[in-house]
């Protein structure tokens, strides 16, 4: 979890697989929201829309997190094999505030590029396709964005 007086960042919540469906999640996430005062929460998860290899468990995961108040604001691109929802609980954090987030706690590889801002920008001012992450928001070194 990261946090500061605008955000509450749940960067991973794991349940031990035995006690999944008792309440041990949804208490978990509670207290830590309760640490947060500004009720503005978000999480990333993995999309249930693109071919995988465990569909029922992305599907629990979403679901699990729409019972507890969060609903999808957008799409995140990290690279061309992993994507990611961006979840929200409360008013929906923007791709700008994210990236402010990300500076202001000194994460460098920490978020990937915002689907949609890499879909604006693929369009040239000729006209052809073309492709650009987000600024600066890459969690790895890769070479589109190093």
């Amino acid at each position: 979890v990261i946090f500061d007086e605008t955000f509450l960042f749940v960067l991973y919540l794991a349940i031990e697989p035995s006690l999944r469906g008792t309440g041990v999640g949804s208490e978990a996430l509670r207290i830590i929201e309760s640490m947060h005062s500004p009720g503005r929460t978000f999480l990333n998860v993995e999309p249930t829309d693109e071919a995988c290899d465990n569909p029922e468990q992305r599907m629990r995961r979403v679901a699990f997190y729409e019972r507890c108040g969060y609903s999808a604001a957008w799409k995140l691109v990290i690279d061309e094999n992993e994507r990611y929802t961006v979840m929200c609980k409360g008013v929906p954090i923007t791709p700008d505030e994210m990236e402010s987030f990300r500076v202001r706690h000194g994460f460098s590889r920490l978020f990937g590029h915002q689907e949609e801002r890499s879909e604006v920008a693929s369009i040239s001012r000729t006209g052809r396709a073309r492709s650009r992450p987000g600024p600066g928001i890459c969690p790895r070194l890769c070479p589109r964005c190093h």
